[in-house]
């Protein structure tokens, strides 16, 4: 199990704004390519909320597993 959590600014210190459990992949590229692809959705749609600029995968017991930042 991994948690997306899309974030407003790239690292592991940026506050999350949205966050997406993922129970039934475990192919970490999967996950990494499900949060690329939910942060460009996201970015897609208008609104007045924070716009995410980065997001983070972090395993089940909280271990920081992979971000965004390059």
């Amino acid at each position: 199990m991994y948690t997306i959590e899309l974030t407003e600014g790239p690292g592991w210190d940026a506050p999350t704004l949205e966050a997406r459990v993922i129970k039934t992949t475990v192919d970490l590229a999967k996950v990494e390519a499900l949060a690329a692809e939910w942060l460009h959705e996201v970015r897609q749609k208008p609104g007045d909320a924070q716009m995410p600029d980065g997001w983070r995968i972090v395993d089940g017991v909280g271990r920081r597993i992979k971000t965004s930042e390059a």
